[in-house]
């Protein structure tokens, strides 16, 4: 019995030291990324100041923001390990949504109903109205422009466009640092998670030391 309680309490020991290192591997993973990201937002604000002196600084204002703006990234968590992956969203994504609504919309439209002919009298009066097949082709060119239309709205547009085709080169450089500092706090993000999950395993085997120990003395 005190023999199978000192290998249980050895393997034990051997996992918290395991873990102790790991912990410590993680810490210095976190603050590098840390550093690194402040590094980005540092080069990102410069060659933003710096865009905003060459441009003007009423030229990048949020005057020029597009009301209708969407995001081109998303952060997604898994629910079994309950970490973040970045998501670029791409411009058909964006457009299969609003089309096909519209589509599904008009398709449901029910067919409109033909009044039999029986009569001469009747023929003329309709007579005006014989050219519905060519209505019909038009409102048909009239959709399809509107559908092209809103396909073109809803498509991400690159937001540096909002400032104008000729930006300055500074304002290019400050969204790749922007950019890359984005996806690298999704990775800082999961170091934290990965932090947690040590922490939490390191208490469970704690305790299960501590116990081990209460049998090892009661026994001796």
């Amino acid at each position: 019995m005190t023999e199978s309680l000192d290998d249980d309490l050895e393997s034990v020991c051997k996992q918290l030291d395991s873990l102790s290192l790991k912990y410590l591997e993680k810490v210095e993973e976190y603050s590098q990324r840390w550093q690194q990201n402040g590094r980005q937002f540092q080069q990102g604000f410069l060659h933003l100041a710096h865009a905003k002196y060459t441009m003007g600084p009423g030229k990048i204002s949020q005057c020029y923001y597009d009301e209708r703006m969407k995001a081109t990234s998303q952060i997604r968590v898994e629910e079994d390990t309950e970490r973040f992956t970045s998501i670029k969203v791409a411009p058909q994504q964006q457009e299969s949504t609003s089309t096909s609504t519209k589509s599904s919309s008009k398709q449901q439209l029910p067919p409109p109903q033909q009044q039999p002919t029986d009569s001469p009298i009747r023929r003329r009066r309709r007579e005006p109205n014989s050219n519905g097949h060519w209505v019909q082709d038009e409102n048909k060119k009239t959709n399809e422009f509107e559908m092209q239309h809103q396909s073109k709205k809803s498509t991400i547009r690159d937001p540096l466009h909002w400032f104008g085709l000729l930006v300055s080169p500074s304002l290019r450089a400050s969204q790749d640092h922007f950019k890359t500092v984005t996806q690298q706090l999704v990775e800082q993000a999961n170091c934290i998670h990965d932090l947690d999950s040590l922490e939490n395993e390191y208490r469970q085997l704690e305790k299960r030391k501590q116990k081990l120990l209460g049998l090892k003395q009661y026994n001796d």
